[in-house]
Order: C-alpha cells, then sequence, then structure tokens
C-alpha cells in the first residue's frame, strides 16, 4: 500500500528543490557531494550568563535526505561537516553545528524526505 504522507512529502522536497533551491557542496572530510539545498533559518532562545532570554537566529540548510551519499553510502549530517555556498562572486562555508541542547540536524518533515541541517558561518573561501 502507498504511503500517501511520505509521497507527498517526496513531490514537495522535489518541487522545492527545482524551484526554491541552490547547488551547495556537502563535504566531510575529504567526501564532498553537490545538493540542491534551501536556505533556512531557525529562530530559538538561549539564556545569557545573567540567566536573561536572548532571542537568535541561526541558518540552516533544507536539504533532501537521499542526496547525502558519500563514496557510495548514505550519511546523515555530523558536526564538523561543511556546506559550501557560492553566493555572487564568493564561495562561502558553513559548518555543520548543533542548536543549544539540540541535534545538528532534524527532519524537516514527518516521514524524514528532507533533513534541517543547522550550521554556522566560518567565512568566506
Amino acid at each position: 500500500m502507498t504511503d500517501l504522507l511520505a509521497d507527498g512529502m517526496q513531490r514537495m522536497a522535489d518541487l522545492r528543490d527545482t524551484f526554491a533551491a541552490t547547488s551547495v557542496v556537502y563535504r566531510r572530510g575529504s567526501s564532498s557531494v553537490a545538493v540542491r539545498a534551501t536556505v533556512g533559518k531557525t529562530d530559538f532562545r538561549v539564556v545569557d550568563v545573567d540567566g536573561n532570554y536572548v532571542r537568535t537566529t541561526q541558518r540552516d540548510y533544507l536539504i533532501t535526505a537521499a542526496a547525502l551519499v558519500l563514496d557510495g553510502s548514505p550519511i546523515v549530517p555530523q558536526r564538523g561537516d561543511l556546506i559550501d555556498q557560492p553566493i555572487g562572486e564568493t564561495t562561502f562555508r558553513y559548518e555543520v553545528n548543533a542548536l543549544p541542547g539540540e541535534q545538528v540536524y532534524r527532519p524537516s518533515d514527518p516521514a524524514g524526505v528532507t533533513l534541517r541541517v543547522h550550521v554556522t558561518l566560518k567565512g568566506p573561501l
């Protein structure tokens, strides 16, 4: 029997990749793969040293889970992986990094078709 929710999530991911994504390079060590990714953001609150709540935003990328294949093996994001994104004439490097108290990625839909990968800017290449 067909899983309509998973099928719908895959169709949405395909449309997002076609119309609302950019090409990036996902890197782990000496391995890399070109993938389509949509730039996103996650808003969250952290407690500063004085005990005050501070609202902040972290950049993230929406990436189809099935696209993350390095050296022939599917992977999930890990802390320290890198994402290189060309913006204009410059390529910027982002490091996969966790939100406070969170993992470095989370499923972005109930079927796990798309992953929301949290990153921090390392700088231009």
